[in-house]
């Protein structure tokens, strides 16, 4: 279920996958959810530059200056970027469904668009085999692909083999590579077959911190997954092929889907991890208490404190009391230590007198 939604890419030029222009402007699809899926939960993205809000999938409610797109990706507006904190208040159904909805023609012809130059002729005689002895259903197609990637030998890996960005070249001859290469090559082989498909990147999992309460979702999370549209079900099902081959993946993160000389690869990782956990439980709380401290985290304060609501008289009287506080020890230390100065003064000087 922590599966967090980001750009929705659409088109493909043999190459490099891209999304379609004005996706994050036009209205999302009608769907349907059960309210005891819905989570509500607060984001504190770190980045420099917020472009997209990855949110849980798939989004309800957003901030008032973000927008949710057609494919349910959500769009930060530029005047945000550079905003290093800003806390969100997002709500997600994790169980929905889209019900009675037709798919608009304009849909369906990006989600089965391929370049018109590129060969693939094993990828399409395999769709077609694929598509015949499941029934023909979209379903059972994607099905007995995802059967074929666990009963072959298909690999996970960070360094695939050059080539393997090719669907065809990674289908019958690489067969090595990482979770943009699962996710590609099934969105390939079902327009192939004449099923709309899509691709959709964000996060997959995280690392919870008990101590914290928090989620810490970072760039090793980073993840590819796609979407196939069901015409027998009216309804888009998120599929991720990187589980078929690697559920570890999936289940406990990056690290452990990998061999040993490439887990070094991943940061985090290894001998490093205690002081990975340090430093994000640090980032953590400085993020709360230092740059998101905001008026509502003030008033929050001083309300706890029993001094009501923020004012500058209040924080005068805070400081005051607690400037107090600080300095009581210190005066007593100083006490203390002038007491135990002059005692040494006044034992020298009787020793002096004793020896004269």
């Amino acid at each position: 279920q922590l599966y967090w939604r980001g750009p929705v890419l659409w088109h493909f030029d043999g190459k490099h996958w891209l999304q379609r222009r004005g996706d994050v402007y036009r209205r999302g699809v009608p769907f349907e959810y059960r309210k005891d899926s819905v989570v509500q939960y607060e984001l504190t993205p770190v980045k420099k530059t917020l472009k997209w809000l990855t949110v849980l999938d798939i989004p309800l409610q957003v901030p008032r200056e973000a927008r949710i797109g057609a494919a349910w990706q959500v769009a930060m507006p530029e005047s945000l970027n550079g905003v290093t904190a800003n806390r969100f208040q997002i709500s997600s159904t994790l169980d929905y469904r889209t019900p009675d909805f037709k798919l608009p023609q304009a849909d369906r012809q990006d989600a089965l668009q391929l370049p018109p130059d590129l060969t693939i002729p094993q990828t399409q005689g395999l769709a077609q085999r694929l598509l015949q002895e499941n029934g023909g259903t979209a379903r059972g197609f994607a099905t007995g692909f995802l059967k074929r990637l666990r009963e072959e030998e298909f690999f996970y890996s960070l360094e695939p083999p050059p080539g393997a960005g090719n669907p065809e070249v990674f289908l019958f001859r690489a067969r090595i590579g990482f979770c943009e290469h699962y996710a590609e090559s099934f969105v390939v082989i079902m327009r192939a077959a004449g099923v709309p498909a899509r691709v959709v990147t964000g996060y997959q999992g995280g690392e919870y911190n008990p101590d914290g309460g928090f989620w810490q979702v970072r760039g090793k999370d980073a993840h590819a997954w796609a979407e196939v549209w069901l015409p027998e079900e009216e309804a888009w099902l998120r599929i991720d092929p990187t589980a078929a081959i690697s559920s570890n993946r999936i289940e406990q993160g990056l690290s452990s889907a990998l061999e040993g000389g490439e887990q070094e690869l991943v940061a985090g990782s290894g001998n490093w991890q205690w002081w990975s956990k340090l430093s994000a439980e640090g980032q953590f709380y400085w993020q709360q208490w230092v740059v998101n401290y905001d008026s509502s985290s003030q008033q929050s304060l001083f309300r706890s404190l029993g001094l009501g609501g923020f004012n500058l008289l209040r924080l005068l009287v805070f400081l005051l009391i607690g400037g107090t506080l600080a300095v009581i020890p210190l005066w007593l230390w100083w006490r203390r230590s002038s007491r135990r100065y002059a005692n040494l003064l006044e034992e020298g000087f009787a020793r002096i007198k004793e020896r004269l």
